[in-house]
């Protein structure tokens, strides 16, 4: 996974203060694997979601990990993505696992 641990912990920080405790964080795209470079930050959040928290999540992460591109999807879309590639879930790193 191509972030840094003090990433994933702001990462989490973060999507728990908004989403709430129970929250699951999924990273998937190109920063899962760890031998490609670049790539934008693509997060999938498994919780009680509005565009009000993600635009609150993603404000609180740009202030904490600075001003680069993070794509968040919601439940309803992510779960169009798995149902038409389930080899994109292979594909993921759970960030609340990985710092917990």
């Amino acid at each position: 996974m191509r972030l840094e641990g003090w990433e994933v912990r702001e990462i989490k920080e973060a999507a728990k203060k908004i989403f709430g405790e129970n929250v699951r964080v999924l990273l998937f795209g190109s920063r899962v694997y760890d031998d490609k470079r670049g790539g934008d930050i693509d997060l999938y959040i498994k919780a009680e979601y509005d565009f009000e928290k993600k635009i609150r999540f993603l404000a609180k992460l740009k202030r904490r990990i600075g001003d680069r591109k993070i794509d968040v999807v919601s439940n309803e879309f992510f779960e169009l993505l798995l149902s038409s590639d389930e080899k994109l879930e292979a594909m993921m790193a759970d960030i609340i696992k990985k710092t917990s």
